[in-house]
């Protein structure tokens, strides 16, 4: 919160492009309940993570992460 009592809200917006023989793997680090949102879930200020998989080119991710 800052001096005006306004929460700053940040969105984190990540790319990859992932190999076929990795995809499941991808999926499962990086998806709601991997470890990577497992990480960033220690901090007070972290909202979540979502994986969107790019439905015309379903090797390219998004990882969108959520912070206040």
């Amino acid at each position: 919160m800052n001096t005006h009592g306004l929460q700053y809200q940040y969105l984190v917006i990540w790319e990859f492009q992932v190999k076929p023989e990795a995809q499941f793997s991808f999926e499962k680090f990086y998806g709601p309940a991997g470890d990577w949102a497992n990480l960033f879930r220690r901090s007070p200020d972290f909202r979540g993570t979502q994986l969107v998989r790019d439905i015309d080119r379903p090797l390219r991710y998004l990882i969108l992460d959520r912070w206040i």
